[in-house]
Parts: structure tokens; sequence; C-alpha cells
């Protein structure tokens, strides 16, 4: 068998680009592990590092530091999942909030009352205590058992937030940006597209994104 041509698109883009974001401190997870780590391929987050970033909180009342209830937790992770039920725009825009600004649990508390306070998705003051993570050949559950396979993911406390689509140099750029645009479509992974707050197609000369 031949060996792979030094022009294939895996080793000309999508391996320097996963290279370069490990040099930007990304802890790079193999393929086989994402697909451990999200449980079914029809899942896109990555809900137990989520929840070792949500289990690192806690809150302070009558100076006492508590951390959040595993129902809070589990409540949380359950809520950042939002159904596309009235499309991929609203849900995008619940989810962008979420992580923007978080969201408020009741906790019981240890005198026996019940107060509400703020969870993070993202810690935006100390980026630091974020998880950070990219993963490649993202295989997507479609409807029907069909599968879509962005090239690379980055997630961030387990929730995938950056699409790349990687092309060759002799590969206009354009076609990436039409893989993404047709695996958002709601026969394709809109499940994965209502979490990405950046999306981009990229060849060794030229890089397009959205926000």
């Amino acid at each position: 068998m031949d060996k792979p041509s030094i022009f294939d698109e895996r080793p000309e883009s999508q391996n320097r680009a996963i290279k370069m974001l490990e040099a930007l401190g990304y802890q790079y997870v193999p393929r086989s592990q994402a697909e451990i780590l999200r449980g079914r391929l029809s899942n896109v987050l990555f809900p137990e590092v989520l929840r070792e970033f949500l289990q690192r909180q806690s809150f302070v009342y009558r100076g006492k530091q508590t951390p959040f209830s595993d129902r809070s937790i589990g409540k949380a992770i359950n809520d950042i999942d939002v159904p596309l039920v009235s499309g991929l725009m609203s849900a995008s825009k619940t989810i962008y909030d979420l992580l923007l600004s978080g969201s408020s649990y009741e906790e019981e508390l240890f005198d026996g009352r019940l107060q509400s306070f703020d969870l993070k998705f993202i810690d935006w003051e100390h980026p630091e205590n974020n998880i950070w993570q990219v993963t490649d050949e993202f295989s997507v559950e479609r409807q029907g058992g069909k599968y879509a396979r962005p090239d690379i993911v980055l997630l961030v406390n387990g929730i995938p937030l950056v699409v790349i689509e990687c092309k060759k140099s002799s590969v206009d750029v354009e076609k990436g940006v039409g893989q993404n645009v047709r695996n958002w479509q709601p026969d394709y992974i809109p499940q994965l597209f209502k979490f990405a707050q950046i999306v981009m197609a990229m060849n060794p000369n030229m890089v397009k994104y959205g926000t």
C-alpha cells in the first residue's frame, strides 16, 4: 500500500491544528476515549467532565463553605443540554445565556432552610480553573442511524464550544464552510451546533470562522 501523501488532509491540516492547540494548553482526547466519555454517539457532552468541574464549586452560608449537592449538579448538567424542540436558534440562545451567567440552584441548608446559589458552567474570572480539551473525528449520530463527523471539536468543561473543519491546501476552504452549514441543519447534527460558540473552516493557507 502506498504511503499517504504529505498533502493529505490529516497530516497537512488537522494534525498541525491539534498540535498547535495542545501547545496552547488543550488536552488531546483520542477519539476512542471521547466516545467513552460521551456515553453514546448521539450525545455531544462529556457529562462526567462537566460534573468534575461543577463539583469543584461551593457556596458560603453563615460562614460555612459548602459544596453543591449532587441534585443541583445533576440538574445543571440536564439544564445545559437544552432540547431542540423550539429550534436551533432558541436552544443556542438559552445555552449562550447559561454559559455566560450560570444558573441558580436551590440548596437545603444545614439549618433546614432553602436558599438558591449560583453555579457556573465556565469560570470566566479564572480561566485556568476550566478543563480545556480537544478531540478529533467527532462522530455524531444523526436521525435514522447515519453519522456526521466534524474534524476537530474543542470542549471547555466537557461542553463542545468550537467546531472545526480542516482541508488540505489544494481544497477550497469554502468546502469546509459548506460542511458546517450542512451539519447544523435539522436532519444532520444540530445537537452539536447548539453549543458551538465558534465555527471554523480552515486549510493551511486560510481560516474562516463565525461566532
